[in-house]
């Protein structure tokens, strides 16, 4: 007769056991083969599981991978603009058309405007300092005054003015009206402005040169 392995009850036929084993005990499997189930089963699930650990592990080495990329694209970015306003470039460039007011005083005499004079900062014998560079040597801080007396016979320094026609005056010399050491001065819209020599005019300002 057969017999249930799982409890040894005995059936008149094989079907009667089919039927028994498949209610009472759940499947037509042994005992054996339902714990072989289990452990498969349970490989599946941890295999399972490690290759999601896996997907995660490698989904978050690309993910800070990115965000390293994109920080330092970020700094290098802010790096690179931080440098281009450091290096901006002040006065005038090649298409700008300025004036400024001059006049130079030396020992208490003003001096004659200077006459028309060459180059991209220069003279027209009006009084004014025509700033309107023509080459790369005269753009930006090239405008500068220095360049603007140069053009017009005139040596200028932080310390020192002269020409020809004006004679040198340089700081710790005597006027002839004063028993104290002169000092040459920059005076920009009425304020006392240093350094002299490389100073660079904006539109309309108005430059004075004095020595006393």
């Amino acid at each position: 007769m057969p017999k249930c392995e799982e409890c040894e009850k005995e059936f008149s036929s094989d079907q009667g056991l089919s039927d028994h084993k498949n209610h009472v005990h759940g499947s037509g499997m042994t005992s054996h083969e339902r714990k072989e189930m289990k452990r498969k089963v349970q490989e599946d699930v941890k295999t399972s599981g490690s290759d999601k650990q896996k997907s995660l592990g490698r989904m978050k080495t690309i993910a800070m991978a990115v965000a390293v990329v994109v920080i330092i694209g970020g700094l290098f970015y802010v790096a690179l603009n931080l440098n281009t306003s450091s290096q901006a470039r002040t006065g005038p460039s090649a298409s700008d058309h300025w004036h400024a007011d001059y006049n130079v005083k030396l020992c208490g005499e003003v001096q004659p405007d200077l006459p028309p004079s060459e180059g991209g900062v220069h003279s027209h014998g009006d009084g004014l300092m025509h700033i309107h560079p023509h080459t790369a040597d005269e753009i930006y801080e090239n405008a500068n005054i220095k360049l603007f007396f140069h053009n017009s016979g005139v040596t200028l320094t932080d310390t020192s003015i002269s020409s020809e026609e004006w004679g040198t005056f340089e700081n710790g010399d005597i006027c002839a009206n004063s028993t104290t050491p002169g000092i040459l001065k920059l005076i920009v819209n009425d304020v006392d402005t240093k350094p002299i020599a490389t100073y660079v005019p904006s539109d309309r300002d108005v430059v004075e040169i004095i020595f006393e």
